[in-house]
């Protein structure tokens, strides 16, 4: 729907195959839903999450889960990785999942520990022993919005202590992902 994509049709492209208009995730411009590779390989019983320095809620990781018609209704997003229920979901966006940020008020945090998650909100709970043994899910939200750039985390420590590193967050989505033979 331009001559320069978006980030949301972009990521359609790369989660469905099939190619979309602005704004969209996994859907096409007249509504349909389009099947997403997570959602093929959830049904075959496979494990699978998402690993990202953005907002979980963000147009490029949530269009491996979403299929909204407009990539801006993040709170609803949000919902939907509740539905769809991914192994491991860490980045950022934690202002979507928050009672006191939300405009309906619901607890997402809360809801996700109702349904077996393991939830975590900074670094040193992720890198824990507790949660790398854990059988569960696990759902980490480490800021706000996205996560702070690796410059400024290398150089303001405080942001360091606070939220972890790509290389960490993968490392421990890639061990929990593993135990799914």
């Amino acid at each position: 729907s331009s001559i320069v994509t978006d980030s949301a049709p972009a990521s359609v492209a790369w989660s469905t195959g099939s190619k979309t208009t602005n704004k969209l995730l996994a859907s096409l411009p007249d509504g349909r839903p389009l099947r997403t590779i997570m959602e093929l390989l959830k049904e075959k019983g496979y494990a699978c999450g998402v690993v990202t320095t953005t907002r979980v809620t963000h147009a490029t990781p949530a269009a491996w889960v979403s299929h909204q018609v407009d990539r801006d209704k993040e709170d609803d997003i949000a919902l939907e990785y509740l539905k769809f229920k991914p192994d491991v979901f860490l980045g950022g966006g934690n202002r979507h999942f928050d009672p006191s940020k939300r405009k309906d008020g619901k607890d997402l945090f809360r809801t996700f520990s109702e349904t077996g998650y393991d939830v975590v909100k900074e670094r040193e709970s992720l890198l824990s022993a507790e949660i790398l043994s854990s059988q569960k899910p696990l759902l980490g939200l480490f800021s706000s919005s996205h996560l702070d750039y690796y410059v400024d985390r290398m150089n303001q420590p405080e942001l360091a202590k606070k939220e972890p590193a790509l290389p960490e967050m993968t490392r421990v989505a890639l061990q929990k992902l593993s135990r799914n033979s």
